[in-house]
């Protein structure tokens, strides 16, 4: 899910689903935290995609006959 930037009480707030993960004063700073959530949300997807393929490529060269 993406981070949803919301106003309530002259703050911002970045909710992802039903999760507050943080309130700010200014637009600005919850912008940058919601952008910051997308980006590691970003790499942590990158990362077990990566190990998925390490452990297919693990799996094919134990099938293989030598």
């Amino acid at each position: 899910m993406k981070p949803v930037i919301t106003r309530h009480n002259n703050t911002w707030r970045v909710h992802i689903g039903n999760h507050l993960t943080g309130a700010w004063a200014t637009k600005e700073r919850a912008q940058k935290h919601a952008a910051n959530i997308e980006s590691v949300r970003i790499k942590k997807r990158g990362i077990t995609e990566l190990e998925q393929a390490a452990e297919a490529l693990r799996r094919m060269d134990e099938r293989r006959p030598e």
